[in-house]
């Protein structure tokens, strides 16, 4: 939270003309709707009601997606899989993950840019208070078997951030880090990728209680703010180009003539506290939590950073994003004519590109099975992605229709099968 940077209502002060604008709903009549449907009868004060009954009598949430804690704690349901292990990727998996990003990092510097992955940890990652019910998975998480596996991407691990400060940097009713955690994730992207910043720690700040979690809210709508804020003493430096009333907005343009360098980052929700911190840094910075992820951004202000940023929860979902970005020509490759190698292949147009997408027979796939199309007499390599329920997908995007003698490959433990598609 920064000095300046809030309305008198409430609203963030923002400039209007980029490329993309958020809509709102101005029809009078649903607001009035969405007021009533909330309020009549006092249906937000039972629920508040109920929600503390559950919780303060019996331990227990009536909210399937909040997990009640021990010590005051609130943790997001959709971690469990994470915490008690039961969600585990598969190699291909794993896979799929890695070679996507390794081929996003591959495109993104083919353009002069810099590339940086980073995960946001769950909070029963690092503070281990949930219920005794659940048991803790000791083995390697999804995510210490993805970074395993990284060869070619530029990967700033947060955990030991975290872990080396006594200090809690996450809110107790919230899903996130706070303020100052969100500072610190800040500040070590910064410094893996050497670009000089702020140092917000050397600020005066103060301190209040102006914040209600987001978990607080589902259990008791009527929650007031509990949770302690840091607001560093230091005006805000950059404007919002977009018409932006939240950074929970979708796409967020941001402009400081103080800074230098262009950003763009595909973020989550985590991020939204850091979005004052990066656009203090940086004289241009895109935000965008849309998929698939559309690298052509980069164009919007000659981006010379890329960023990655996502939920430990949810990079599983890396491999079902299909993020936008010209597919890369490799050297010609020829194999064998099969006639039952792919399953499934779809061509569409999509904002100028031809989008490629398929499924392999698994037959013909092992765990790090790469995946070609040629056309014209080019071959191109495909992001792997679960497409459907199989984990033997791809998708790719090439500024070319499909020839008649178009084909895909495969190349599996050194032996290549091709189909015509």
């Amino acid at each position: 939270m920064f000095a300046g940077m809030f309305a008198e209502d409430g609203t963030i002060v923002s400039e209007t003309g980029a490329r993309r604008q958020e809509s709102r709903d101005g029809d009078p009549a649903k607001r009035i709707d969405s007021y009533l449907s909330a309020h009549f009868g006092g249906r937000q004060e039972m629920i508040q009601m109920y929600g503390l009954l559950q919780d303060k009598v019996f331990a227990h949430s009536p909210v399937e997606d909040v997990i009640v804690g021990t010590d005051g704690y609130l943790f997001y349901g959709d971690t469990v899989g994470d915490y008690c292990g039961t969600g585990i990727l598969t190699g291909r998996e794993l896979f799929n993950i890695a070679r996507t990003l390794e081929l996003m990092q591959e495109a993104v510097e083919s353009q002069g840019a810099r590339f940086a992955f980073t995960v946001a940890p769950n909070k029963n990652s690092l503070y281990d208070y949930m219920p005794y019910n659940y048991v803790k998975y000791r083995g390697q998480s999804n995510l210490e078997l993805l970074a395993g596996r990284f060869q070619n991407v530029n990967y700033i691990d947060l955990f030991p951030v975290f872990r080396e400060r006594q200090d809690v940097l996450y809110y107790k009713t919230d899903t996130h880090w706070n303020d100052r955690g969100a500072y610190y994730a800040f500040d070590r992207v910064l410094r893996v990728l050497g670009k000089e910043h702020e140092d917000y720690e050397k600020l005066d700040h103060t301190e209040a209680y102006t914040h209600t979690g987001d978990l607080e809210r589902m259990l008791y709508p009527l929650a007031k703010n509990n949770e302690l804020q840091i607001i560093y003493d230091k005006p805000a430096s950059f404007r919002t180009l977009t018409n932006t009333r939240s950074f929970e907005q979708t796409y967020i343009e941001t402009e400081n003539d103080m800074a230098s360098g262009s950003l763009v980052m595909f973020r989550d929700s985590f991020a939204n506290n850091l979005i004052p911190y990066f656009s203090d840094a940086y004289k241009y910075a895109v935000y965008d939590k849309a998929v698939p992820y559309d690298l052509t951004e980069m164009n919007v202000y000659d981006a010379d950073t890329v960023i990655v940023e996502i939920a430990e929860r949810n990079i599983k979902l890396i491999q079902e994003y299909q993020p936008v970005f010209a597919a890369p020509v490799r050297e010609s490759i020829s194999g064998e004519p099969v006639k039952d190698l792919t399953e499934k292949l779809d061509v569409e147009e999509y904002e100028g590109w031809q989008r490629i997408t398929g499924v392999v027979n698994a037959s013909y796939m092992s765990e790090d099975s790469r995946i070609f199309v040629r056309t014209d007499g080019v071959e191109r390599e495909m992001t792997p992605q679960k497409i459907g329920d199989s984990a033997y997908g791809f998708c790719g995007y090439v500024d070319v229709a499909l020839s008649p003698d178009a084909a895909v490959i495969v190349e599996t433990n050194g032996e290549v099968w091709e189909e015509t598609a």
